[in-house]
C-alpha cells in the first residue's frame, strides 16, 4: 500500500506483478497510515482537512472520519493490541489517541514543539514521540496516558537548533533506540531501559528516515541534503559506508 497524498488515495500494488491493482478511499492529502495487527483496518491522516479516515482494507471504502486530530496531523501508529492509534498533531504539539473502531477521540496528551514520528516499545507500553522543533523526545506510558519521561539531546560542537529529531529505528531487543537528529548530522543511540543518551554516531546531511535489520547488526538512515543513504555498523557505532540515491531521501525501510 502507497499513499498518493496529491491523488486523494492509496494505491494497492501487488507484489507479485509489482502493478497497481486497485486503490484505497482515503479523504484529502493523505499523509501517513498504518494497517490494524488483524489486517483489517486503516488509519489514515489527513492533513490538510485535520482528520483521520478509518478505511475497510477488503472493500477499499471509508468507514468513517474521526474529525479535528489536532492541526496538520502526521504520524499515525496502532497500538500492538489494535484497541487505539495514535496521531501526532504537528500544529498543536499534542499526540492524539482515538478508538478508530468506535470512532472516538479518547485522550490528548501535551508533548514537544513538532512532534514528527512515534514508536511504540516495551510491548505497547511506552509511546515515543520525536519532537522536531523542541529537539527533545517524548516518553508517554500507554497505560495512563502520561508523559513518563523526556530525552534531551547535547553533544559539543553542535548548536541545540540544530538537533531536530525525526525518525526512529527501534532495536528488534527493545534496548536502544536509534532516533536520527536531522541538521545535526547525528543519530543519538539511546538506552531505553534508563532514557541515557549512549552515543551519537555521524551520518549525512540532514539525517531523516531510519531502519534496521531484522538481527540489529546494521542501521540504515537517509540523509535528504546530501542524497544518499548511511550504512551504520551498530556494534562499531560508527558508519561504514555512504550509498548515492535519488533526491532527497525521506524514508527507508528493510526487506529481508
Amino acid at each position: 500500500l502507497v499513499a498518493a497524498s496529491e491523488d486523494d488515495t492509496i494505491n494497492v500494488i501487488d507484489m507479485k506483478t509489482l502493478k497497481i491493482i486497485g486503490n484505497l478511499e482515503t479523504g484529502d492529502d493523505p499523509e501517513i497510515f498504518d494497517i490494524s495487527p488483524n489486517g483489517k483496518i486503516a488509519v489514515v491522516s489527513n492533513e490538510d482537512d485535520n482528520e483521520a479516515t478509518v478505511i475497510d482494507i477488503k472493500t477499499g471504502k471509508i468507514i468513517r472520519v474521526i474529525e479535528d486530530v489536532g492541526i496538520e496531523p502526521e504520524g499515525v501508529n496502532f497500538s500492538p493490541d489494535g484497541k487505539y492509534v495514535f496521531i501526532t498533531s504537528e500544529g498543536t504539539n499534542t499526540i492524539i489517541i482515538i478508538d478508530p473502531w468506535k470512532g472516538e477521540i479518547v485522550e490528548e496528551v501535551l508533548v514537544g514543539n513538532r512532534p514528527r514520528r512515534g514508536a511504540f516499545n516495551k510491548n505497547g507500553e511506552e509511546y515515543w514521540v520525536t519532537n522536531e522543533l523542541g529537539g527533545t523526545v517524548s516518553v508517554i506510558d500507554t497505560n495512563t496516558f502520561l508523559i513518563k519521561h523526556t530525552i534531551n539531546f547535547e553533544k559539543k560542537g553542535i548548536r541545540s537548533s540544530e538537533i531536530t529529531p525525526v525518525d526512529f529505528a527501534m532495536s528488534n531487543n527493545g534496548n536502544l533506540a536509534y532516533i536520527t537528529l536531522g541538521r545535526s548530522k547525528h543519530v543519538a543511540v539511546v538506552n531505553t531501559n534508563n532514557y541515557e543518551v549512549i552515543d551519537y554516531i555521524l551520518a549525512g546531511s540532514r539525517v531523516w528516515g531510519a531502519a534496521i535489520t531484522a538481527d540489529d547488526k546494521t542501521l540504515i538512515v537517509t540523509n535528504g541534503q546530501s542524497d544518499d543513504i548511511s550504512i551504520i555498523d551498530t556494534d562499531k557505532r560508527a558508519s561504514i559506508k555512504s550509498i548515492a540515491v535519488g533526491r532527497t531521501p525521506h524514508t527507508v525501510r528493510i526487506i529481508e
